[in-house]
């Protein structure tokens, strides 16, 4: 018996030459082998886990790099100061719900604050440019209008979020070999939607002091000149904060994909929002200035 043996024949180990060594080494490692568990992970990456060296936080990417998801009042300022913080913590776990119900509630909010008599006088002026004659009971009719605009917010805030979601889903995944899926979109269109909801609600009061419900801040309104041609009608439609909520959809495209460029996903994002408003202003629709 060698030095080596003698060392180890205390434990209860026999020598049994190479042969029997060698049995030993591979029994030993197969039993550790039995113990670990295949455990799928997030983001198409699976993993050991059982009783061996390797931690959790030893996966390279997924477990210790994406961040968490925010509170909604957080994921209310993200979208505004850290979009891409919030896109990735989407990616992880899309949640679009929350969003869509805050954003229904803050546009029927500014809504329902503004007085009854700008609608009316907004209505009684259309209708005087257009020859006509305002009703004796324009009044009820506006409030009626009013609630149901309100209530309609509930309904067609979500129908708009999943038309933009399935039009830049497929846009992404088919036109330039995007990675992700619709529901991912979903929660992106939502949470980029409330730079639109907390827009409207911040310029309801200058729509209250200027008298005019229908003030966006637009393009158009740089360059009132244009009138009521062609290119005043399309920079009438180019809301400055619906220009940067469709960005953002494309930056959330590229964090979905997590290898696609950013500033390309955004310009493809705004480009196909131009010419949807350009096709929409040839037929005569859009207004100058903002």
């Amino acid at each position: 018996m060698d030095a080596h043996e003698q060392d180890n024949a205390g434990e209860g180990w026999e020598p049994r030459g190479r042969r029997g060594v060698a049995r030993d080494w591979v029994g030993r490692h197969d039993r550790a082998a039995r113990r670990l568990e295949w455990v799928p992970g997030t983001g198409g990456r699976d993993r050991f886990q059982g009783t061996h060296a390797m931690s959790d936080t030893e996966d390279p990417i997924e477990e210790t790099d994406a961040p968490r998801l925010a509170p909604l009042p957080t994921r209310v300022v993200q979208v505004f100061v850290s979009p891409v913080r919030l896109f990735q913590a989407l990616r992880e776990r899309p949640v679009a719900w929350g969003a869509i119900l805050l954003g229904a509630v803050l546009a029927a909010a500014s809504n329902l604050v503004i007085p009854a008599e700008l609608f009316e006088d907004m209505i009684r002026n259309q209708i005087a440019q257009a020859g006509g004659e305002a009703p004796a009971d324009l009044g009820m009719m506006v409030t009626i209008g009013r609630i149901g605009g309100s209530v309609g917010a509930f309904i067609f805030f979500p129908i708009t979020i999943a038309l933009t979601a399935g039009l830049f889903s497929f846009l992404f995944r088919f036109g330039f070999g995007f990675e992700g899926r619709f529901k991912q979109y979903f929660a992106v269109a939502a949470h980029a939607s409330l730079i639109l909801s907390v827009a409207g609600a911040l310029l309801t009061p200058l729509r209250i002091l200027s008298g005019d419900i229908q003030f966006n801040l637009t393009l158009g309104g740089l360059f009132p000149f244009l009138g009521d041609g062609l290119a005043g009608r399309f920079l009438g439609l180019l809301d400055l904060f619906a220009l940067w909520a469709i960005a953002l959809v494309g930056v959330g495209a590229a964090v979905i994909d997590g290898k696609k460029g950013a500033g390309a996903a955004a310009a493809v994002s705004v480009g196909t929002l131009l010419l949807i408003l350009l096709v929409v202003a040839s037929f005569g629709f859009g207004g100058g200035p903002g």
